[in-house]
């Protein structure tokens, strides 16, 4: 609790000091001013709702009371919803996704769940990826089992290992390419979701960037 508060305590506090310089000077303001005010914004309303939105999600599947309904789904439209969902986000860094899965390929898993995993890892992805940068979001068939990996050429994670990432909230201090702060709270949740549908999840470190998959 005192992490999570700590946490949602910046982003509160600079859409309050955002807000109350615009109500104050709105009318001393130019429109450039205005508009670096209102991406500030943006960026810190987005950052609030993403903690919330796994706080809610991490809690729930804690106390089981999170419905587990794994179907067939169609893996290209899934991922669309998912890339759209976050794409202002890449866009703020001019970072291109690219993706590399079979418009036919199917996938058996709770639609949910999913999503929340892949909005994660790509989150995840943008946020230690530098402006102009390229994530690679990919699926393919081996055996039994479908490979999803999430690929960039950021900064990768350092010292930190998956099972520093994926046991402990509070851990992941390490801080995105412009200063964006991490809690942790989304990668237990990817782990916990990989779990439910009997899978694993992984961190390879490149010689620049980090793939998880």
């Amino acid at each position: 609790f005192r992490i999570i508060a700590h946490d949602l305590k910046t982003p509160i506090g600079v859409m309050m000091n955002m807000t109350d310089l615009l109500q104050s000077n709105i009318e001393d303001y130019d429109q450039e001013t205005v508009k670096r005010f209102m991406v500030t914004l943006n960026k810190s309303s987005r950052s609030g709702f993403e903690l919330l939105t796994n706080l809610l999600e991490w809690s729930q599947t804690q106390t089981g009371m999170l419905p587990f309904n794994p179907d067939f789904h169609s893996l290209f439209e899934l991922t669309t919803d998912i890339i759209d969902l976050i794409k202002p986000q890449a866009n703020l860094k001019q970072i291109e996704i690219i993706r590399e899965i079979d418009e036919a390929m199917m996938v058996s898993a709770d639609q949910n769940m999913l999503k929340s995993i892949l909005r994660n890892l790509l989150t995840n992805a943008i946020k230690f990826s530098y402006p102009k940068g390229i994530i690679v979001l990919s699926a393919k068939q081996e055996k039994k089992d479908l490979l999803f990996c999430v690929q960039d050429s950021g900064i990768g994670l350092g010292d930190l290992d998956s099972e520093t990432l994926f046991s402990t909230i509070g851990h992941f201090s390490n801080r995105g390419t412009e200063n964006e702060k991490g809690n942790g709270i989304g990668l237990l949740l990817c782990k916990d979701f990989v779990d439910k549908h009997g899978g694993k999840i992984w961190i390879e470190k490149l010689d620049q960037g980090t793939k998880i998959c």
